[in-house]
C-alpha cells in the first residue's frame, strides 16, 4: 500500500505543479479574476431562482422527462386507479341522463348523484370527485341559492348511500383560499354540514412543478388539511401515506409521473347508460371523477382545467391520478434541503471555474462548452430521476463567458506583445 500511494504521489506531482504554475500565472495576469467568480456565482444563482418563477425553464424540464419517457405498452394500466371523465358528449349534449348537465354552472347535482348511484351499482373501493362544489359566495357569509336545495340534498343522500349500502366512502374538494398573511382559510360550500358523516375533503390546488404532492398542511385556525390525494389515501388506510411522508423533506415530495394512456379512462355518459363493460372496470377500483369539456361549445374553445405537465397539457384530475398512484407504488421521494443545494451550486460552480483556470489555454474555450453542456444534461437528469434541480448551470455559463472573455483578452495581449518585439527588432543584414 505504501507503494502504491509513492508511485500515485510521483505521477500527481508534476500535474499538481503544473497546476499550481497556471493558477500563479492567471493571478499575476488577472489578480481580481476570484473576486469576479464569486460576483458571477451569486449573480447566476440568484437570476436562476428569479427564473424558476418563470413557466420557459419549467415547461424546458418537462420537455426532456417526456423525451426520456416512453408512453405504456398497449394493454398496460393501472391496477388501482380508473377515471370517469365528463366530455363534451356529457356537457354539451343530453347522454341519457334523467337530469343532464346541460352546460350550466355550478354542475347539476342531479346528474352526478345519479353519476354516483350508477357506479356504486360495480362496487369500486372508492369515489372522488375532482369538481368545484362551491358555495356561489364562498366567504364565511356563504350563500348558495335555493333553487340548488333540492339537488344537493340528492347529491348528498347519494354519497351517503355509497357509504351505508357497500362501505364506499367518497372524497370531494375541499376549497381553500390565502389569505394576504400566507395562511389559508376554508371556504364554504353547500356541503360542510354533511361532512363528518359520510365524505372526506382535500383541497385540490397544487405546486406549479405538478411532480411536486402536494402535502397536509394547517390552516389559519391551525386544522390539519390534507390535499385530495392524500385524503384518498388516508380513507384507505395505504401504509404508503406514512412512507410517502417519511420521504417528503419540508414541503417538497416528488413523483413519478405516468403517461395519461397509463389510466383507464371512461367517458361518464357510459356509466349513465349503465354500460355492462364501463362498470366492470370499475369493481374494486379507485374512480376518480373529472371533467374535460370546451368552454364555449361542443368542441369549440379551449378545454377546462388544463395544466402543463411532463406529458404536455393533460386534465386536472389526472395530476391528481398521478400523485395517488404514485404513493400507492411508492415512487415517491425529497428533495434535498434549499441550504444544501445552494451549497452544491457554489462548489460545482467554483469547481468549474478552478477547471477552467487550469486547463491548457489552447484547450480552454473547448472545456467550457463541454462542461456547460455536460452540466445541463446532469442537471435535467438529476430532476428527471431525483426530483433535485440544481442552479449551478447559470453560474457555470456566466463564468464560462468570462473566463473566455479573459482568454481572448490574454491572446490579444499577446499578439500584441509579439507585433511590439517584431516592430524593435533590429533588422538582419544579408
Amino acid at each position: 500500500m505504501p507503494q502504491a500511494m509513492t508511485r500515485f504521489r510521483d505521477k500527481a506531482l508534476p500535474y499538481v505543479q503544473t497546476w499550481r504554475g497556471r493558477l500563479r500565472e492567471h493571478r499575476k495576469r488577472n489578480p481580481y479574476h476570484w473576486v469576479t467568480v464569486w460576483a458571477l456565482i451569486f449573480i447566476g444563482l440568484y437570476a436562476g431562482h428569479r427564473l424558476e418563477e418563470t413557466p420557459l425553464p419549467l415547461r424546458l424540464r418537462y420537455w426532456v422527462y417526456n423525451l426520456i419517457e416512453r408512453p405504456p405498452q398497449k394493454d398496460s394500466f393501472s391496477d388501482d386507479l380508473v377515471v370517469v371523465m365528463i366530455g363534451d358528449e356529457e356537457y354539451w349534449k343530453r347522454d341519457g341522463a334523467s337530469q343532464p348537465l346541460a352546460r350550466r354552472s355550478p354542475l347539476n347535482r342531479y346528474y352526478l348523484a345519479e353519476l354516483i348511484d350508477n357506479m356504486t351499482t360495480a362496487h369500486p373501493r372508492l369515489l372522488a370527485l375532482d369538481v368545484d362544489l362551491r358555495a356561489q359566495t364562498p366567504t364565511r357569509f356563504a350563500f348558495d341559492d335555493p333553487i340548488y336545495h333540492d339537488e344537493n340534498q340528492c347529491l348528498a343522500e347519494s354519497m351517503r348511500a355509497a357509504q351505508e349500502t357497500i362501505g364506499c366512502r367518497v372524497v370531494i374538494p375541499r376549497a381553500i383560499t390565502r389569505n394576504y398573511d400566507d395562511t389559508y382559510v376554508h371556504e364554504h360550500d353547500a356541503f360542510d354540514v354533511y361532512e363528518p358523516s359520510y365524505v372526506s375533503r382535500g383541497y385540490i390546488f397544487g405546486h406549479f412543478d405538478v411532480r411536486r404532492i402536494p402535502l397536509p398542511f394547517s390552516d389559519s385556525t391551525g386544522m390539519q388539511i390534507d390535499s385530495f390525494a392524500f385524503a384518498i389515501l388516508r380513507e384507505l388506510r395505504y401504509t404508503a401515506l406514512d412512507d410517502a411522508l417519511s420521504n417528503a423533506r419540508g414541503d417538497f415530495l416528488y413523483s413519478d409521473f405516468h403517461h395519461p394512456k397509463f389510466f383507464r379512462i371512461v367517458p361518464a355518459g357510459a356509466i349513465i347508460r349503465k354500460d355492462r363493460e364501463a362498470l366492470q372496470q370499475l369493481q374494486g377500483k379507485i374512480v376518480m371523477v373529472g371533467g374535460n369539456w370546451h368552454n364555449q361549445a361542443f368542441d369549440r374553445g379551449s378545454l377546462i382545467d388544463m395544466h402543463a405537465s411532463p406529458a404536455g397539457e393533460i386534465p386536472g384530475v389526472l395530476i391528481h391520478a398521478n400523485w395517488v398512484q404514485a404513493m400507492i407504488r411508492k415512487q415517491t421521494f425529497g428533495a434535498l434541503q434549499p441550504a444544501i443545494e445552494k451549497l452544491v451550486d457554489i462548489g460545482l460552480s467554483l469547481l468549474a471555474a478552478l477547471i477552467f483556470v487550469v486547463v491548457v489555454p489552447n484547450r480552454r474555450l473547448l472545456a467550457i462548452v463541454g462542461l456547460n453542456i455536460a452540466a445541463v444534461i446532469a442537471v435535467l437528469l438529476m430532476w428527471r430521476f431525483k426530483g433535485i434541480y440544481f442552479d449551478f448551470v447559470l453560474p457555470m455559463m456566466l463564468l464560462g463567458g468570462h473566463v473566455a472573455f479573459e482568454q481572448i483578452s490574454e491572446w490579444k495581449e499577446d499578439a500584441t506583445e509579439h507585433q511590439r518585439v517584431c516592430l524593435h527588432m533590429p533588422e538582419t543584414q544579408p
